[in-house]
């Protein structure tokens, strides 16, 4: 049962992290098994010896130890691992949402928290890789959280950030050029940043800001 929770908790940690250096539990499983295999061999020991007639030697014990040692502590880890591989996550019997669901719902609001608070978007051709390695989580995990909590790509979600921002400085800074404000905000041509922004706003940046100007 340990050897289950223990890669019950590698498998959550594994779809979390993407610096596992620091996560790795392989030496804690193999500690583990030896601890299960010497209580296994000290518990069942004297009875062993009363059963079998004429008694075993001492090799010849160990030996069956050894061998029966290993099936009892390596079976539960297998049968761990496909369980696991089937059901990455268990899903919490009092509700209808898994805990998958909860920890995707908290890398998104993370990755929400540290692309505002740390201006990551600001990066000319920034990657969604890029952006795993500045927060710390793994890639595919962002990727999901964004896909189900956010319903939202990664581009879409920086030229969102970029986009937002380049508003701002449009109206506050009417007479600057508008391939500086692109470059300032993260996008690395003219020709982006005009098809990203008339996407979301159906107005080319300067006709945005000539409306926005008349308005003020």
């Amino acid at each position: 049962m340990s050897l289950i929770a223990i890669n019950r908790y590698s498998q959550q940690v594994k779809l979390l992290y993407s610096d596992l250096k620091f996560h790795d539990l392989s030496l804690f499983k193999i500690w583990t098994s030896f601890i299960t295999l010497f209580a296994f061999y000290i518990g069942i020991e004297p009875f062993i010896t009363l059963w079998v007639q004429p008694p075993l030697t001492n090799t010849q014990l160990h030996y069956c130890f050894t061998i029966l040692g290993m099936f009892i502590t390596l079976f539960p880890n297998t049968t761990a691992q496909k369980s696991l591989a089937d059901f990455p996550i268990q899903e919490k019997q009092d509700s209808g949402t898994s805990s998958k669901d909860e920890l995707l719902d908290i890398v998104f609001r993370e990755l929400k928290h540290q692309t505002e608070s740390q201006h990551y978007y600001r990066q000319n051709g920034l990657t969604l890789y890029d952006l795993a390695q500045y927060i710390g989580f793994a890639e595919h995990t962002m990727s999901n959280a964004l896909n189900q909590v956010g319903t939202i790509g990664f581009y879409d979600f920086i030229n969102d950030y970029r986009i937002k921002e380049a508003k701002e400085k449009l109206v506050s800074s009417p007479s600057r050029a508008v391939i500086d404000i692109a470059m300032d905000v993260g996008f690395n041509s003219k020709s982006a940043f005009y098809t990203a922004f008339k996407k979301r706003e159906q107005l080319s940046p300067s006709q945005y800001r000539k409306s926005q100007v008349k308005t003020h």
